[in-house]
């Protein structure tokens, strides 16, 4: 019903406005071609952004092939009406029609060719300017057969036997798009129809009378908005595509900056634990009339550091060992370390037990005492513990510059350091890192006096009572 009702306005339409259709498909016509210049140029974007290294380049190709195609069926078409137009003006000639509709065979016999061979090879150079050689190397030579001939008249016949070779090479054309390609299947059937839908509004604008004109225009828009639409989502494809690869080359890329900071880190750890083992591994070598309780200090000390060397260089969890431990023992060893390599730090011990992880501890205080040494020139460190609503709290101070005031704010991000600082920027981010990790932090606190003071906050080992036998012990 829908149908008989669209076939009546249409026969309507035609009987009314016969002569004013005629004269508006060439206009049509003209749009038409204008909008597959814009699908070429989408298409062309799309084969700038297809990577040269997929399957046997194949989508790289067949993309090439179709700019050649697009460009060679729509710029030939739109100045050779535009000659036609000026050449016929004033004049019932009907040669520039005649060579037109040659042309037109020529070209639709060279797409189906482009399409048998855009397996196999690749377009020569770039696909849009090959495109648009050829099509103004076949434009010139019609223009000039145009020029030379211009009386050339096929006749009614020859019209009719011309558009229907230009209906016959569409068929092939389609069957050669449907089945002899590897490109998506959806991309083949659109393609299809739109050449299908362009020839054959060519063949009809050779035939006269107001349906043609109206089957002219009807398949020109519909051929070349199919084009716009299928260049377009190819476009969008290919760049949802190219938006994954950049989004999985950022994520590598993440990948391996992390990698690379953690090496950075884990070596900027080693330096400073190696240099604490082999200046106290000396000391006891050079020394053999240390005191023995000096000596069994250092001892311990070394057999604590080669113990977290060890552990260091095993694989890293991302989730710390949590336990209860003795923050002299942590905290002492570390400054001893220091200590033997000719730091001038002062500690007492504090006989406090924090809840945590003992590794990442000593590593947070290594770094403070190597960043002391460091910046501080030589001046005297303190080290103190204290116990303060339910967290242990080490202070790390010591009398050097201090830090710079431009510097503070941004002091704990990674790669931060002073303008005279022989460091990397890594001690200060790393520390507090691994502190937030067991739930501790680390801060600058600002004092009136000269120097820098860090502190480091963990959560304190609290006892809990426990009723053995009705008595109430601490564990």
């Amino acid at each position: 019903m829908v149908g008989l009702v669209l076939a009546w306005s249409v026969w309507g339409l035609v009987a009314r406005h016969g002569d004013m259709l005629e004269t508006t498909a060439p206009t049509v016509a003209l749009v038409a071609y204008a909008l597959v210049l814009g699908a070429t140029a989408s298409v062309y974007y799309h084969w700038r952004l297809s990577s040269a290294d997929d399957v046997a380049g194949l989508t790289r190709r067949l993309s090439g092939w179709l700019v050649v195609g697009l460009a060679l069926a729509a710029l030939p078409e739109l100045l050779l009406m535009a000659f036609k137009a000026q050449t016929s003006k004033g004049t019932a000639e009907a040669g520039p029609d005649s060579w037109l509709l040659v042309t037109q065979v020529v070209i639709v016999l060279l797409l189906i060719v482009f399409t048998r061979v855009s397996e196999r090879i690749d377009p020569l150079g770039d696909p849009a300017l090959a495109g648009g050689v050829a099509g103004l190397v076949i434009t010139a030579g019609a223009c000039v057969l145009m020029a030379a001939r211009p009386d050339l008249r096929l006749g009614t016949d020859g019209t009719a036997l011309g558009a229907a070779t230009l209906v016959l090479g569409s068929v092939v054309l389609a069957s050669s798009l449907l089945h002899h390609t590897l490109a998506s299947l959806w991309v083949r059937r659109r393609l299809a129809v739109a050449g299908v839908a362009l020839i054959w509004a060519q063949a009809a604008g050779h035939l006269d009378g107001a349906p043609t004109a109206v089957v002219a225009i009807v398949l020109n828009l519909l051929g070349a908005l199919v084009l716009c639409a299928t260049a377009l989502r190819l476009l969008r494809d290919r760049m949802l595509e190219y938006r994954d690869e950049v989004l999985l080359m950022h994520s590598a890329f993440h990948d391996q900056e992390v990698l690379v900071l953690e090496q950075r880190e884990l070596l900027h750890e080693l330096g400073a634990t190696l240099a604490g083992i082999g200046a106290a591994a000396e000391l006891i070598r050079l020394k053999p009339s240390l005191p023995e309780p000096r000596r069994r200090r250092l001892e311990g000390m070394l057999d604590a550091e080669v113990g977290r060397l060890m552990r260091l260089m095993g694989d890293h969890s991302p989730t710390p060992v949590i336990h209860d431990f003795e923050v002299d023992q942590v905290v002492g060893n570390i400054v001893l370390s220091h200590q033997t390599r000719g730091l001038d730090v002062r500690w007492r011990p504090s006989r406090l037990t924090a809840h945590g992880c003992a590794d990442d501890l000593a590593e947070v205080v290594n770094i403070l005492l190597e960043n002391a040494a460091r910046h501080a020139g030589g001046a005297p460190v303190t080290v103190t513990a204290t116990s303060s609503n339910g967290t242990v709290q080490i202070a790390c101070s010591d009398k050097g510059p201090g830090v710079p005031a431009e510097l503070r704010a941004r002091l704990f991000e990674t790669g931060v350091r002073g303008p005279r600082s022989r460091g990397q920027g890594l001690g200060l981010s790393m520390a507090r890192r691994l502190l937030a990790r067991q739930e501790g932090s680390l801060v600058f606190r600002q004092t009136t006096s000269a120097g820098a003071t860090f502190v480091v906050r963990i959560p304190e080992h609290v006892a809990v009572p426990e009723v053995i036998h009705g008595v109430v012990h601490a564990s």
